[in-house]
This record gives structure tokens, sequence and C-alpha cells, in this order.
């Protein structure tokens, strides 16, 4: 009986809201919005074999025909990878009992030898020799960000570079399972094969892209590509941005976005074909007829030639109203009347629901609404700074990411092979490059600079942090993209060219000169002695300790 008590209480709490039950909305189906809803239960990989492909069609075909979309992976692309991603080698000097010195000799030199790989005029680092390592890399993120993964072999090939590491760049569409091989198979995933711990150890890869119509007759054949190589560095490099546990392929990144983005072009179609008619269709003839001449018009009872709608339709097709020219009146018949047709098209609610599905756009591909419309008009300094700041922290997240999970493979592989030729030196033996080799291998990716919405106030900013050892200059400079020692090399080189020539520095007080020229007694901010802290403004606490007083004249009366 306690069972059966137990059992009517919750019911009864359950029914009333309390004891539990519905202690979340979320969980209830006893409300409108929450009747019904469920959603799909089902493995990641599962859920890839029946619509991951379908979605990666639907994105390319976004990319190819939507402007949104395709602007949207365009600025995602400049934003994050631009140009490509230069390293700057961080090696963990602590960890190699060396000190700042030594990590730094050793960036500049490891970054030097990178840069003669990577920008090779034959673009021997491409395996195909066609592109060089930053297109490559602009690729690879453009297939990461629009099909959700992206897939490339470090190969070995000896072409007379500096480095025989090439790159390989292959389409996701050609994973897939061995011949025989189910994708419910535990140990192998959408051409992703596993180890009893769940662990990628290889990629089945179909020879020929699965839609080249070039394919050969064996076209379901595969070839196995471990993911490392005998030493443990990388042979493959294969990038998802996983949302769930246990997922072995990715999901375009587009999938939210694709819906609204349908949406709206199927909306500026609608709007634009009745733009259209209404601009074609300027003006209609109201006949003089009557409804009763239209009835025995359609089916006459007697005589039809007695029929006036008859005889009016007979007029006009023997007389039809032509295209009227500028300024050109025709005289219609009797009882003809001109009903212009009243433009209702854009709608008047077009732009703002345009502007909600862009900014649905917007948000799942982590960029603002300005930037995917090109509308920055309602923009203003300080709304500007807050996107950027909100912004900026997105792009750097993903383009860490991408430069983990991409560059940094590569660039592991990249210098086993230099260590191993002897063109770089590492601490101990070569032998210990294996043992040592996060601590040597560590780097820090540069992209595009981050930008500024006001110049003059930004660099001041940045002035304050580096006086406040917040930052150091050296930081800022990465920040931008650069190397901060080719900036200090053309900084001397500059300076020494101005000496050679006996010429003076460049002021850069550029406040203090602007405000000086427009001081009341001419003087300069740089060279008034009364301008102490140089920022062109004389006697400054002076002014500030008598402010709100009338200055006095040289005989002792107020200033008229």
């Amino acid at each position: 009986m306690a069972g059966i008590g137990d059992t009517l209480r919750k019911g009864i709490g359950a029914l009333f809201g309390f004891g539990g039950g519905q202690a979340f909305e979320a969980g209830r189906d006893d409300i409108q919005e929450m009747a019904g809803w469920r959603g799909a239960r089902a493995h990641m990989d599962q859920v890839f074999s029946g619509q991951g492909q379908v979605m990666v069609e639907r994105a390319e075909d976004l990319d190819r025909n939507s402007a949104w979309i395709n602007g949207a992976l365009d600025r995602s692309v400049e934003a994050v990878i631009g140009k490509g991603l230069q390293p700057w080698p961080t090696p963990i000097y602590d960890a190699l009992g060396r000190d700042m010195a030594w990590a730094t000799t050793f960036a500049r030199k490891t970054r030097a030898r990178y840069r003669v790989w990577a920008e090779d005029p034959f673009f021997r680092c491409d395996a195909k020799m066609r592109f060089s390592l930053g297109t490559l890399t602009r690729l690879a993120y453009l297939n990461f960000r629009r099909g959700g993964e992206a897939l490339a072999e470090i190969r070995i090939d000896e072409r007379g570079a500096s480095n025989p590491v090439n790159l390989l760049l292959m389409d996701p569409k050609r994973l897939k399972n061995p011949s025989g091989k189910p994708d419910n198979d535990p140990l192998f995933r959408n051409g992703i094969e596993l180890d009893a711990n769940g662990v990628p150890i290889a990629a089945h890869v179909l020879k020929h892209h699965p839609d080249d119509a070039a394919r050969g007759p064996n076209f379901n054949e595969t070839v196995r590509i471990p993911f490392r190589g005998a030493t443990g560095t990388p042979k493959l490099i294969h990038v998802i941005n996983p949302r769930y546990v246990e997922q072995s392929r990715g999901f375009s990144q587009l999938a939210e976005a694709m819906l609204p983005a349908k949406m709206l072009e199927r909306y500026d179609r609608a709007e634009i074909n009745a733009a259209l008619l209404n601009a074609i269709m300027a003006f209609f003839i109201q006949s003089p007829g009557t409804p009763d001449d239209l009835a025995q018009a359609l089916a006459p009872t007697g005589d039809a030639d007695d029929n006036a709608l008859k005889s009016y339709v007979d007029y006009r097709e023997k007389n039809p109203i032509r295209a009227i020219g500028d300024a050109v009146v025709r005289q219609l018949l009797p009882d003809e009347k001109v009903i212009p047709v009243q433009p209702t098209h854009p709608n008047a609610n077009y732009p703002e629901f345009q502007k909600a599905q862009l900014a649905k756009v917007a948000v799942s591909q982590g960029l603002s609404y300005a930037q995917i419309s090109g509308n920055w008009a309602d923009i203003n300094y300080s709304s500007a700074r807050a996107m950027l700041n909100e912004i900026w922290r997105s792009i750097e997240q993903e383009r860490d990411f991408f430069a983990d999970h991409f560059m940094q493979p590569l660039f592991v592989s990249w210098m086993e092979n230099e260590v191993a030729q002897g063109t770089l030196s590492v601490p101990g033996r070569p032998a210990r490059f294996y043992r040592d080799i996060s601590a040597i291998t560590n780097t820090t990716w540069m992209g595009p600079s981050r930008g500024t919405v006001d110049p003059m106030k930004e660099a001041s900013a940045r002035n304050l942090e580096e006086a406040a050892m917040r930052k150091s200059p050296i930081e800022h400079i990465l920040e931008d993209g650069r190397d901060p020692f080719e900036v200090l090399d053309q900084i001397k080189l500059f300076r020494d060219a101005l000496d050679e020539r006996d010429l003076d520095a460049p002021d850069y007080n550029t406040k203090g000169a602007d405000a000086g020229a427009s001081s009341e007694d001419g003087s300069t901010g740089g060279s008034n002695p009364a301008d102490g802290d140089k920022d062109g403004v004389p006697n400054e606490e002076a002014k500030k300790k008598g402010r709100g007083k009338p200055a006095a004249t040289p005989n002792g009366g107020a200033a008229q």
C-alpha cells in the first residue's frame, strides 16, 4: 500500500505542479509551447551519415549563389587568415634550460628558415605545386568554415626545396569507409578508423573525388592514410570543431544560417519580381463595358453583334494601346479611364525583415550585421568599438583553434625535417627533439591585425599600456601580425640613413606641434619651456587654478 500511496502523491504533485514533478518548464508537456516537442536522439556519427553530405552540398550552393553567405565567408577568411598565418616561435626556454636571449635567436632563425620554405616562388610546399602556403591555408579554412572540415596530407618529396615537406589538400567528401565496413561499425566512422580507445589512427580516402567524371572504374577504392608517422609526428591533418562528445566528422558551420538565408533569398526574389511587375504594369485602361456586356460576350443569348463589349474588344484588337513615349498624350475612347498602378513594393516592412534575417546569419557566423550587410550608416564610434571588441574575441578564438589543429601539426613535421637535415639546431642532440618536442615547437601564430576605429586614441592607449608595463612593444607588434625584430631592423636602417645624410630625426610629438601652432603666443609645444608636459598647451596648471575668475590686467583692473 505504501508504494501505491507514494505513486498517488507523486501523481497529484505532478498534476498541481509541486513535489518536483514540474520543477522545470523545459521538461513539461502540458503547456502549448512544449507539447509534442521531442529532440532527435541519435549519435552524431549516424546523424552525419544521414544528413552531413546534404548539408555540405547546400552550404556549397549558398556559397555559389547567395551574396550574403558568400560575403560572410569571405569576411571570416579575411579576418581570421588574411594572407596566411605566420609563426613566431616561442620555445619554452625555462623547460629547456635556456634563457630569453637563446629563445630570441632560435625564434629568428626558425622563422627565417620557415619563410624560405613557405614563400618558395615555385610553390614546392604545395604537393601540386600550384599555390603558396598562405593560399593553401585560406582554402583549407574556407572549406572548414563552409563544410565543417579541413583535410590535408603531409608528404615528403625531394624536389630541391629547402625542406622536403609539402601539403596536399583533399576534399573531405573523399573520406569513406573501406569496402565492407558499414557506417555503424564501432571502429570505422564515416572514413575515420579508430582504435579500441577511440583514438583516430587512420583515414580511408577515396583515390578520386566522388563527383569527378574522370574517376575511372575503381571509383570506390580507398587508400589508408595514418594520422601519424613512425616517429609519432603528424602525417594527416583532419580539422573539425565538434559540438558533441564522440563526434568523428564535422558539420557545416553554415547549418544554423541556412534556413534564414534561404528565407531571405525567397523574399528578395518575391519583392524584386513584384517591384518589376509594378514598373512594367504602369497603368490599366478601364473599358466602358458593364458586367452584363461581359456576361453576354462570354455566353451570348441573342444577337452577338449587338454586344457593346464585343465591339469594343474587336476595336482594341485592331487598335491596341501602344507604349506611350515621353510627353505624349493619346486620346481615349468615350468612357475609357486610365487607372495607374500604385507602387506597393518593396514592402514597407522589407528592410526590417531583411535586417532580422541577416542578424541571425551574422550571429551564427560570429560576425556583425554591418559586416554582412555592408550597412555602416547607423554605426557610431562607441558602437563600432563595442562591436569590434566583441567580434575580435571570436576571431582570435577561431584563429587559435585553426592554427593549433591545422598549422601546428604542419609546423612540427616541418621542424622535424629541419632538425634531421641539420639546418636547425635544438638543445642537446637531435634525438632530444622528440623528448622535448612540446617545448621546442611551441609557437604563436600571427594573423591579420585587429584594425583601429580611431587610430590616434588607440595609439595613445597602446603607449599607456607600454608605459605602465602591462604589455611590451613586442606583444603589440605581434598583434599587428608583424615580426618585431624586422620592425626594429627597419627603424635602425631608417635612422642610420638619416645620420648619413645629416638629417634630423622626425618629431613624433604631433599633438604638441598641432596645438602649439594654434596657441595664442605662437610657440610650439615641443620648445616652449612653459609647456611642461609637452602637450602644446603652455601654463596649463595656472589656467586650471584661475578658471572661473576674471583675468587681471596689468593695471590691476579686470579685463574687459
